[in-house]
C-alpha cells in the first residue's frame, strides 16, 4: 500500500495463543485508514476509505468465536488493464463500488456473514460451517439495484464490447446451498422478479415464469423472455455444467425486426434496418460444449450504412448453423440496381475463436454467388455519365480463412460500359481464375464506339501481391474523363500500358498515342497518372 497523503493511518493488533490449551484472543482496531494501491492477487488494484475496521475474539480452534467488522467508503478496484503509456490502473476501467459494509460473527461452530453494497441497492447474508466440508447457505437480494452503475465496463470493455448506454432497475434474490469444499454440487435459485431497463434509449424488459435453478450439476430454465421494440427472445431448457452428465438442451426462439435488432446494436455502428428476422432451434449438450443447430431467417430486408451504399433492399435469407458448419442455403438481395444470389458453407472453424466450446467443422468454405443487372452509375462516386450493365458469377472454395487459400472462378456474363454515348463491351465472356493465391485473366476483349481495348495478366494474393497486368488497342480519348476532368477533347488513341509492382505501390509504365484531336495539332509530352503521353500532330 501507498503512503497515505496526509496523515498517517493507525492499524493496530493484540492477541495471545495458548500452546497447551489451544485457545486464543485478538483484538483488532484501525483509525484513519486508507488503501491507496493495495494489489490483489488476480493484478488489480483496490482504493477505499476505511471507515471501521475491528476484530475481537475468544475461543480455542477446535471451537472458534469471534466478530468482525468492516465498512469502506469510495471502494474502486481497477480493472488489470494497461494504458498505451504502458501503466496499469486506467481510469477508465474502474469499478466504482462506493461504500461497503461487511459483518461477521463466529459461534456454535459456524460463521455468520452480512454484506451491503448502498450504491447497488444489494445485500447479502451467508452462514458457513467451520469445519471441512464447510457447509454453506448464501441469500442475496436486489431490491431496485440500478443497472447503470454496474462495473460491466471494466469486466466487459474489449474493441467489440462497450456496454454504456445500459439503464434500468433490476429485483431479484440468489439463495443457494451446498459445501465449500464441492462448489459444483451445490444447489441455487435465481427468482427474478422484475428487471426493465433501456439500451441506447431503447426499452426492454426480462421475466421469467419459475426461478431459474441450478441442481445436480444442470442449469434450468422453465421460460425466460427479453422483450423489446417489436422483438422478442424465448430461452427454456436445461444444460449441465460439465460432461459427467448426460447432455441437456436449451431451445431458442427469436422473432423481431432488423429496424429493432440495429437499434439495439453497439454504440458505434451506424447502421439501420427493416424486415422480418427470426432465429429458432436449439443449444445441445453442457456449459462446457455446446451443439448448436440454429435456422436464420430474413423477409422483406433492408440494410443501410454509409459503408454499403446504396445499400441492400429486398433481403431473403434462409441459413442453418448445425454439425459445426453454417449452410446459406438461400440469400437473395437487391443492391442498386443489381441482383444478388448467394449460397453457400461456411465451417465454423473459418469463424473466430467464440467464448464457449462450439463443434468446428473442418473442411473447405464454399460460396456460389450470382449478380445480375448491375448499372455502374448506381456505384457511389461513380461519374454521373457513366452508365451500363454488368452481371457475374463466382463459384468459389477455400480450405482457410486465408485469401492464399482461395481458388475457384469469377465469369461475366454481361460487361457492357459507356460513358457520354461512347460504349465499350465485351466480345465474349470473360473469365477471372482464383488458384493457387494467383488472379489470372487470360483475355478481356471489349470493343464498341469507344475503341477497343485487350487486356490480361495476373495478380498474387499472396506476399507483396504483385501485379503484372497488360491493356492495349485503341480508344476515343474523350472516354479517359472518365478518370479525370482535365481530358476536355476527342480523338483517337492507342494504348500500351504494362502494371507491375505491387497493389499497394503499383508501377504503371507505357503509351498513348493521340491522333485527331479535335482542338487541333500540338505536339506535347506529359504524365498522367505515370505514363508517358505523347501526343501526334497530323
Amino acid at each position: 500500500n501507498n503512503p497515505q497523503p496526509q496523515e498517517p493511518g493507525r492499524l493496530s493488533a493484540t492477541g495471545t495463543y495458548d500452546l497447551n490449551r489451544n485457545t486464543y484472543t485478538f483484538d483488532v482496531q484501525s483509525a484513519g485508514l486508507q488503501l491507496l494501491g493495495t494489489v490483489l492477487p488476480v493484478g488489480r488494484r483496490v482504493r477505499a476509505g476505511v471507515q471501521a475496521l475491528t476484530a475481537r475474539g475468544t475461543g480455542d480452534i477446535a471451537s472458534p468465536e469471534g466478530t468482525f467488522d468492516l465498512d469502506v467508503s469510495a471502494l474502486e478496484i481497477d480493472a488489470p488493464r494497461k494504458t498505451p503509456s504502458g501503466k496499469e490502473g486506467d481510469s477508465t476501467h474502474t469499478s466504482r463500488l462506493g461504500r461497503v459494509i461487511v459483518n461477521g460473527i463466529a459461534q456454535n461452530h459456524e460463521a455468520t456473514i452480512t454484506a451491503s453494497a448502498e450504491q447497488f441497492n444489494l445485500d447479502a447474508r451467508a452462514v458457513v460451517g467451520l469445519a471441512k466440508p464447510w457447509p454453506a447457505t448464501l441469500t442475496m437480494r436486489a431490491s431496485n439495484l440500478h443497472l447503470a452503475p454496474l462495473p460491466l465496463q471494466s469486466a466487459l470493455a474489449t474493441p467489440s464490447v462497450q456496454p454504456s448506454g445500459l439503464e434500468g432497475q433490476l429485483r431479484a434474490t440468489i439463495d443457494a446451498s451446498g459445501n465449500l469444499s464441492e462448489l459444483e454440487r451445490g444447489q441455487a435459485t435465481f427468482t427474478l422478479d422484475t428487471l426493465t431497463g433501456t439500451w441506447k434509449g431503447r426499452p426492454f424488459t426480462v421475466t421469467s415464469v419459475s426461478p431459474l435453478r441450478y441442481a445436480d450439476e444442470r442449469l434450468t430454465v422453465d421460460m425466460l423472455t427479453v422483450e423489446g421494440i417489436d422483438s422478442s427472445l424465448t430461452i427454456s431448457g436445461d444444460l449441465p455444467l460439465t460432461d459427467q452428465t448426460a447432455a441437456g438442451q436449451m431451445s431458442i426462439d427469436l422473432r423481431g425486426t432488423l429496424a429493432t435488432l440495429t437499434q439495439y446494436s453497439p454504440l458505434d455502428t451506424n447502421i439501420s434496418g427493416d424486415g422480418a428476422v427470426t432465429l429458432m432451434g436449439s443449444l445441445r449438450g453442457t456449459l462446457e460444449r455446446i451443439e448448436p443447430d440454429l435456422t436464420v431467417t430474413v423477409d422483406n430486408g433492408l440494410i443501410l450504412s454509409p459503408q454499403l451504399q446504396p445499400g441492400f433492399s429486398n433481403i431473403v435469407l434462409r441459413a442453418r448453423i448445425e454439425n459445426g458448419a453454417a449452410d446459406i442455403e438461400q440469400l437473395d438481395a437487391k443492391w442498386g440496381t443489381a441482383a444478388l444470389q448467394v449460397s453457400g458453407r461456411i465451417p465454423l472453424d473459418a469463424v473466430p475463436q467464440l467464448p464457449l466450446h462450439v463443434p468446428r467443422e473442418r473442411g473447405p468454405a464454399t460460396l456460389k454467388a450470382v449478380m445480375s443487372g448491375l448499372d455502374p452509375s448506381s456505384i457511389p462516386n461513380m461519374p454521373a455519365k457513366l452508365s451500363g450493365r454488368i452481371s457475374a458469377e463466382a463459384d468459389l472454395t477455400a480450405d482457410s480463412p486465408d485469401l492464399t487459400a482461395l481458388d475457384g472462378h469469377i465469369s461475366f456474363p454481361e460487361l457492357n460500359v459507356s460513358f457520354a454515348g461512347l460504349g465499350l463491351s465485351q466480345q465474349q465472356p470473360v473469365t477471372i481464375t482464383i488458384a493457387s493465391g494467383i488472379v489470372s485473366v487470360d483475355q478481356l476483349n471489349l470493343s464498341g464506339s469507344a475503341g477497343a481495348i485487350k487486356a490480361g495478366g495476373r495478380v498474387a494474393l499472396n506476399g507483396e501481391r504483385a501485379l503484372d497486368l497488360t491493356v492495349d488497342g485503341t480508344l476515343n480519348i474523350a472516354a479517359l474523363s472518365i478518370l479525370t476532368d482535365q481530358v476536355r477533347t476527342e480523338g483517337d488513341s492507342t494504348l500500351k500500358l504494362v502494371a507491375s509492382g505491387t497493389l499497394t505501390s503499383p508501377e504503371l509504365t507505357g503509351t498513348v498515342d493521340l491522333m485527331n484531336g479535335t482542338d487541333g495539332p500540338q505536339s506535347v509530352e506529359v504524365l498522367f497518372n505515370g505514363v508517358s503521353v505523347a501526343r501526334q500532330e497530323l
